[in-house]
């Protein structure tokens, strides 16, 4: 999907249309999911990883992917957010497709993302970042609903976590004033 709007382009995926952009990063091109550019200047990328099985063995890799890919883009001075998001509950299952458990998302996974998240100003923390819970019928792998951080079995520091720096409403707000603001710098 491409768009245009106030001289801003914007490039990414839709149902009809599954189109990546490209964008040189320091040691690697990378095709991201939706980049913003405006007067041929690539100003912002968000990222998005939707996990919705075997979270638990994966959940470092998924990490470390993260640190290393926001290394290679912020490096070229270009606003980077990633949007993570996990289905609640999160079916374990085997190669087969049979789901052997149901997973849940753990204070400890919250907490990893919201040091990153408060490391920003380094070149390995996204510029901004978000965690979407979504509900899902693991047995008809149907979405149900989004899931408020208050429904949630975790500490309180986690739910404070995804209720602000990990908020999914204030992260767009956040990606289009950042971008707007790196436009206008020199």
């Amino acid at each position: 999907m491409l768009e245009l709007r106030d001289n801003y382009v914007f490039v990414g995926q839709s149902q009809e249309n599954v189109q990546e952009a490209s964008v040189s990063g320091m040691y690697y091109d990378k095709n991201v999911d939706i980049l913003v550019s405006r007067d041929e200047q690539d100003l912002g990328i968000i990222s998005v990883k939707f996990v919705i099985s075997n979270y638990w063995q994966n959940s470092i890799n998924y990490f470390e992917q993260q640190v290393g890919e926001t290394a290679n883009l912020r490096r070229r001075n270009i606003v980077y957010g990633s949007l993570f998001c996990v289905t609640n509950p999160i079916p374990y299952k085997r190669r087969s497709g049979e789901v052997v458990r149901l997973e849940r998302i753990r204070d400890h996974d919250i907490q990893r993302y919201s040091r990153l998240r408060a490391d920003y100003e380094h070149i390995h923390a996204p510029d901004e970042m978000a965690i979407g819970i979504v509900d899902i019928n693991a047995n008809a792998d149907n979405v149900t609903g989004l899931t408020g951080p208050a429904t949630l079995d975790i500490s309180d520091d986690s739910r404070a976590a995804l209720s602000n720096q990990l908020s999914v409403a204030l992260f767009f707000r956040r990606m289009a004033l950042r971008i707007q603001l790196r436009h206008l710098s020199p």
